[in-house]
C-alpha cells in the first residue's frame, strides 16, 4: 500500500480502436520523482456483440507494483472488488436508459436523452464506429 500525502503526478494515456478495443494505461508517482519510480497499471478493454443488443465484456489488468504472490492476491482482490462494484452499479443505469432510448441506442443521436458528461468518450467511440461504417460501405470509384 502507498499513501501519498503530497501532490502526485498521473499521466493517463487512453487509445480506442473500433469497433470496441481500448487500452488504458496510467502512470502515478510522486512530484520530482523519476519516470522509472512511477507505478504503472495498463488495463485492456475489448467489447465484442453476443446479440443485436447484447455484448461479452473483456478485461484484463498489468502492473508494476511489487511481484510477490501475497501482492498480487491483494491487487487482484481490489481490482476485482472495485470493478464489480462499478459494473453493478453501471448495470441498473444502462438498463434502465436503453429503455428511455427508441433505437436501443444504435444511432448516438437518440441517446441524447440519457446522456451527461460521463458518456462523452462512449458517445465519441459511436460516432468513430458510424463513420467507419460509412466510409466502408461508400462504393469505391
Amino acid at each position: 500500500r502507498i499513501d501519498w500525502t503530497e501532490n502526485v503526478d498521473w499521466d493517463l494515456s487512453l487509445r480506442y480502436a473500433t469497433p470496441a478495443y481500448f487500452p488504458f494505461n496510467h502512470r502515478t508517482k510522486a512530484v520530482g520523482e523519476a519516470p522509472e519510480c512511477a507505478i504503472q497499471i495498463a488495463s485492456l478493454h475489448a467489447v465484442t456483440p453476443e446479440t443485436e443488443s447484447t455484448s461479452h465484456y473483456f478485461f484484463h489488468t498489468a502492473h508494476n507494483l511489487d511481484d510477490s504472490l501475497l501482492r498480487r492476491k491483494a491487487f487482484t482482490e481490489t481490482c476485482a472488488d472495485a470493478l464489480l462494484f462499478a459494473f453493478n452499479q453501471d448495470k441498473s443505469l444502462i438498463t434502465e436508459q436503453m429503455k428511455r432510448v427508441p433505437d436501443a441506442g444504435r444511432h448516438a443521436e437518440s441517446l441524447a436523452k440519457v446522456s451527461f458528461m460521463g458518456d462523452t468518450t462512449p458517445m465519441l467511440g459511436r460516432r468513430m464506429i458510424r463513420n467507419q461504417i460509412t466510409a466502408e460501405n461508400k462504393p469505391s470509384t
